[in-house]
């Protein structure tokens, strides 16, 4: 997420990936990937995992109805269905 968050896009799905690959027969809360993918601006995939984490009610969406950063996936139909 760190990677995101200071603008190194390519470095962030790297982690990403190698989070997928070592994650294989572990839990990883999905709302994780979805904050990524959110800072990153990948709305099909930030939606993807946004989807996948309230499935399983891990979080409340509060933290993507506030939070600045989210405000450009906030413009997005997707984002109503979400809620």
């Amino acid at each position: 997420m760190i990677d995101a968050l200071l603008g190194e896009p390519e470095k962030a799905y790297r982690e990403l990936e190698a989070l997928s690959a070592a994650e294989k027969g572990h839990y990883t809360p999905s709302v994780g990937k979805a904050w990524v993918y959110g800072i990153l601006g990948d709305a099909d995939r930030f939606f993807e995992w946004l989807f996948r984490s309230a499935d399983e009610r891990s979080r409340s969406p509060l933290e993507f109805v506030s939070l600045p950063i989210f405000e450009k996936m906030r413009a997005d139909p997707r984002f109503q269905e979400y809620l």
